[in-house]
Order: structure tokens, then sequence, then C-alpha cells
């Protein structure tokens, strides 16, 4: 059996994914087109949902806003119009049951903070790529979003950078004026983000992970 398995790639994969962690400081130089394009190369390999797809060739898009790019404000403040409306969600899901009120207290302070500040920073950071997948049947667009995460951050790591999942983006998937800035037809996809950038310091190594404890043989 071990004959079967290539060990050198297997401890390569090994050693990538206790790389793979969320990295929050960047330093200020842009990774070049084509290490993004690596990188997005990557996700685009990602499984999807094929039953849900009709037409592959616009299925799964990807958009790369750069530094300084005056569209990153534009991004801001449609962030801060989604996290108001993510909070009367919020407030009005907790009438209902109060008793998650303690729960999604961390989760309503982070609402709060977006919906007065947008993302601090926003128009700093090195590179911000959003992910676009096509909406189908069965619903399987999140999951396939996922998967593509996934394949970046491993990418990602592979190549000693940093990256941290941008997950308020999802709420944007109902913004017209997001989509359209996106040059998309609205409700047709829904969205998904990252920034990945050069880390400002480097990471501690993660603590072991063992499973056994966690694991059911039948």
């Amino acid at each position: 059996m071990k004959n079967l398995i290539n060990r050198n790639v297997n401890d390569v994969f090994d050693e990538i994914i206790r790389k793979r962690r969320s990295i929050r400081s960047f330093k200020s130089i842009v990774p070049s087109k084509e290490i993004i394009k690596e990188i997005i190369t990557a996700g685009a390999y990602a499984p999807y949902g094929a039953l849900a797809i009709t037409d592959i060739s616009q299925y799964r898009r990807f958009f790369v806003f750069t530094k300084n790019h005056g569209y990153l404000d534009r991004i801001n403040t449609y962030i801060k119009e989604a996290a108001k409306a993510n909070l009367k969600e919020l407030e009005k899901d907790l009438k209902k049951e109060p008793d998650l009120k303690e729960e999604s207290e961390s989760y309503k302070r982070r609402l709060e903070s977006f919906a007065m500040n947008g993302f601090i920073g926003l128009s700093e950071v090195p590179c911000l790529i959003i992910i676009a997948e096509k909406r189908g049947l069965p619903s399987v667009e999140r999951q396939s979003l996922a998967h593509v995460l996934e394949n970046m951050w491993l990418k990602v790591a592979a190549m000693d950078m940093g990256m941290h999942l941008f997950s308020i983006i999802e709420s944007l998937s109902s913004s017209k004026e997001f989509s359209s800035l996106l040059k998309l037809n609205h409700g047709e996809y829904t969205y998904t983000g990252c920034v990945i950038g050069f880390p400002l310091t480097k990471s501690e190594k993660k603590e072991d992970i063992h499973v056994d404890k966690s694991i059911s043989w039948y």
C-alpha cells in the first residue's frame, strides 16, 4: 500500500496544509499580475456543481482590485450598506430567538463596526480578489466558492504569501450596485472574497492537530 503513495509529494502537501493560516498584516508591495494569476488559476481548478450549471463558460469569475484603486472605496460603501441591512435582520432574528443574544454578540459587534466604518484600511490592502459563482439548481454555489477559496489559500501558502477571507463580501450578493460595478447581471451570482499579499511578519508554527479522538471507525 505504501508503495502506491508518492511520499515526496505527500510530504510537501502536508507541509503546505500546516503552513496555511489567516494573515491580516501585509507588506505594502502589490503582488505581480503573474503571481495573482497563479493563485486564481488554483481557484479555477476547484470543483463546481456541474449539475447546477448549464453554461460553464461564465460559471466562475474573478475580479482583482489592487491597492489604492478607486473602486475599493466604492466597495467599502456597499459593505457599510450591507452591514446595516444584516444588523436589521439580526435584530429581527434575536426577537424571535432571544436565547441566541449572547452567542451572537461577537457577530453583532463586527456588523456594527462594518456598518459604521466599512472595512478599515480596505483601500490599502495589497490585493482584493472577488470571486463570483453562478447560481443554479441545485443551489451549490456556496460550497463551490468554499472549494475555490481553499485551493487559493493552499496555493498562497505554498508561495509563502498570506491570505485572509473577506466573508462580508457574500452580503453584497444582494446589492444591485455591486453587481453593476462588476458588470454582472444582478441575482445571477453569489460572491465571496479574500485579501492576499506578502506577510508583514513570519507566522508562528501551528500546533499539531491529533484526530484520534475525533474519528469513529466502523
